[in-house]
């Protein structure tokens, strides 16, 4: 079949009108979003992105790429601000990005700020660097060594390396409780004592686990022991005061 001159234009003329739809398509928001969001570099892999949300959150799609949110998604939103709308009333961390972004933070730097800043409330110096455990029940647990990259457990799972987060507001029901150990490692002793920790075996403190000072002849406890142990109702009158 021989082509007129007339239906080569024709087909030219669309080829043309096709590739200029193509273009002005790259350049629209969505398509553009799911191209940074999967090849931000052009270069098919995601940069500086994580593959789930941190603990809290909840996975959601919005103009074509993937974000968490710590409250509620609403999917009518006319801008990414308003398609997370928090749990409480400050707004701060409640929405992170899983690809590049520049907007809001990435969720993998967010997770580790949360973790970071637990670890610093919560885990004894020895062991600093703070997961949310490898169980769903887990309260948290505490590490000597770095935190796997899903934040749910120690590298290192030594047990004389870690220790878990109780819920028993008594800590000296555990004496491997992180937030006893934590204590414990935050006081200190006068100068010729060490200090040592050992279970009660009787007397009004019986059942407890509670750590003191000695020079092998003369024994004290730090104050900040005692007076924990008085607002539990003990009877700490026994006890000496460094």
């Amino acid at each position: 079949m021989k082509l007129t001159t007339t239906s080569l234009v024709i087909i030219v003329l669309m080829v043309v009108l096709t590739a200029v739809v193509i273009r002005i398509m790259m350049k629209t928001p969505v398509v553009m979003r799911l191209f940074e969001t999967f090849d931000g570099s052009v270069s098919g892999q995601l940069l500086n992105s994580s593959t789930e949300c941190p603990s809290g959150y909840q996975l959601y799609m919005y103009d074509g790429a993937a974000y968490c949110c710590r409250g509620n998604v609403n999917p009518d939103a006319s801008n990414l601000k308003g398609s997370c709308i928090p749990q409480v009333t400050e707004t701060k961390d409640s929405l992170c990005s899983l690809g590049p972004s520049t907007s809001v933070p990435n969720c993998n730097d967010l997770h580790a700020g949360i973790l970071q800043a637990k670890g610093e409330a919560i885990c004894p110096p020895s062991r600093p660097n703070f997961c949310n455990g490898p169980t769903a029940g887990s309260v948290g647990r505490c590490c000597a060594s770095a935190v796997n990259e899903k934040g749910t457990d120690c590298i290192d799972t030594q047990p004389s390396h870690m220790c878990d987060v109780g819920t028993d507001p008594n800590i000296f029901k555990n004496q491997y409780d992180c937030r006893y150990a934590r204590m414990r490692e935050s006081d200190t002793c006068p100068a010729k004592y060490s200090m040592f920790s050992a279970p009660v075996t009787e007397g009004p403190l019986e059942g407890l686990a509670i750590y003191g000072c000695t020079n092998f002849k003369d024994t004290c406890h730090p104050g900040n022991m005692i007076a924990q142990l008085k607002a539990l109702n003990y009877d700490v009158s026994d006890l000496k005061v460094c």
